[in-house]
């Protein structure tokens, strides 16, 4: 008798969690394409144009839009590893093998270096360039600290996407995974082009941050599907 109580439970317990995750999936999603997108709409038209001297003497007449495009850069990576997690818990049904667990890993702790450089474009660098030392720590710079941290960081997502990208070829999610897989390899070669200093190659690490985009619609797609009663 208490065998026959406890089933019902647990299976309501159990669907209540895989709505849970769903809801979770589509607005970690959502997050991810407005602040992407907001962050292109608004960062784009903000940037200065010259020598980073020159760039950093227009900023400091007016900074507001730039500040606010790195406000919004700042959501994108911690929202999109709430995506990818519920990404991968609501889409693929296996345990994670041993190379996944290790991209998880890099995945999961990647994001703190990109969004600390974003956060000291609004956080540090309007003080910075009041009492001096702006260029070190203006994204702008190649140089910088902020752009070094920003673009390693990416190259270590990179490699976590890559490790991390076979649970979903393999898991029913292909699309999914074959768009994150060329999403970390583009990130990684960036990394490997800004080693070189050979900026042809450095660029590829843009492509990788564009293809988030599609990564996100797929996401919504899925948890659109689910509320519908699709599989």
């Amino acid at each position: 008798m208490l065998h026959e109580v406890a089933m019902p439970a647990s299976k309501t317990v159990a669907e209540g969690a895989d709505r849970g995750a769903f809801r979770l999936l589509a607005v970690s999603a959502w997050i991810v394409l407005v602040t992407v997108v907001a962050w292109l709409a608004v960062l784009i038209p903000s940037l200065p144009t010259g020598e980073v001297d020159e760039q950093l003497a227009s900023l400091g007449q007016n900074m507001g839009l730039y500040r606010l495009g790195f406000v919004s850069a700042s959501i994108i990576n911690p929202a999109f590893v709430v995506m990818l997690c519920a990404v991968s818990v609501v889409l693929v049904r296996r345990p994670l093998r041993s190379h996944e667990v290790a991209g998880g890993l890099i995945v999961a702790t990647y994001w703190l270096l990109p969004t600390l450089a974003y956060i000291s474009q609004f956080a540090l660098l309007p003080r910075l360039l009041e009492t001096g030392g702006a260029e070190a720590l203006y994204f702008g710079n190649p140089a910088s600290v902020s752009y070094w941290l920003a673009i390693t960081g990416y190259g270590l997502f990179g490699i976590g996407a890559m490790l991390l990208a076979s649970r979903f070829i393999t898991g029913g999610a292909r699309g999914f995974g074959w768009v994150l897989a060329a999403s970390g390899a583009t990130s990684t070669l960036g990394l490997v082009g800004y080693s070189l200093a050979y900026d042809p190659l450095e660029l590829a690490s843009t492509v990788g941050g564009v293809l988030v985009i599609p990564l996100a619609v797929m996401a919504l797609v899925a948890a659109r599907r689910h509320r519908g009663g699709r599989p």
